[in-house]
């Protein structure tokens, strides 16, 4: 039960993060313009972003708990 609560405040402590995220994520799309070459480098950078988000996200989450 204690992990649970923790892991709830953990989400609520990080949710301005993702929000930041959201709309970093639309600037680059918009930023990129309509070509299809700026259009995929555009993905693969919210894909890195994404990628390296969750990754540290589960990091801390680990420390956390332990």
């Amino acid at each position: 039960m204690v992990q649970k609560d923790k892991y709830y405040s953990f989400l609520a402590s990080n949710h301005l993060d993702f929000a930041t995220l959201i709309s970093f994520t639309c600037f680059i799309y918009i930023s990129s313009g309509i070509t299809i070459i700026s259009q995929r480098f555009a993905f693969l950078m919210v894909a890195t972003i994404i990628i390296t988000m969750v990754t540290q996200k589960c990091l801390l989450f680990h420390q956390e708990l332990s």
